[in-house]
């Protein structure tokens, strides 16, 4: 005779921001879930990826650039599922899908992510050293390239984003979801 264990759903709560995730608590406990403070043998929800650390449900900011990274997370098979912060009850929705062969990505995620416009890494670092009031010398120094690879960039970050200076690159760079993040070398 073939038995098979029960267990009690479990999950736990990785995020940062101590609202979003007494949200997070309300829509599980409601869901049946129980929470738990240990990683193992749960599902594990979390608001970043860190190396060593599994996460099953990425709960991403509804930008382009947070959506973007939900799914290539989902495609690097690093998560099996993303919610938007700003949707809390859909988590119940991701947990359900933990128990199926399928992963699950919101259509609002998908439609965000292709936004998105494609920037490199190095060109999503210096929008953010721009972002954060940086020169293009302090930005070279930062990243250790030249300052003329740094006005390259800074020239495709224009054209790219259709800013004609400085100031409307850093207007258009929050709506992505490039926030302001200072290079140091």
């Amino acid at each position: 005779m073939l038995t098979s264990e029960v267990r009690e759903p479990s999950v736990h709560i990785d995020v940062e921001s101590r609202v979003l995730e007494h949200a997070l608590l309300h829509v599980v406990e409601a869901a049946g879930w129980r929470t738990t403070r240990h990683r193992h043998d749960v599902a594990v929800v979390s608001d970043r990826l860190s190396s060593g650390d599994d996460v099953d449900i990425l709960v991403v900011e509804p930008t382009p650039l947070g959506c973007r990274t939900g799914m290539d997370a989902v495609v690097g098979r690093q998560v099996r599922a993303v919610v938007c912060a700003d949707e809390p009850d859909s988590l119940t929705d991701a947990l359900d899908a933990l128990d199926d062969v399928w992963c699950l990505i919101p259509a609002r995620v998908l439609e965000q992510a292709a936004t998105l416009p494609e920037l490199s890494a190095r060109q999503r670092q210096i929008a953010g050293a721009i972002a954060a009031g940086q020169t293009n010398l302090l930005i070279a120094r930062g990243l250790r390239v030249s300052e003329a690879t740094v006005k390259r960039e800074v020239a495709t970050l224009l054209r790219t984003l259709d800013a004609t200076d400085r100031l409307s690159l850093v207007s258009r760079l929050a709506p992505l979801g490039l926030l302001p993040q200072r290079v140091h070398g």
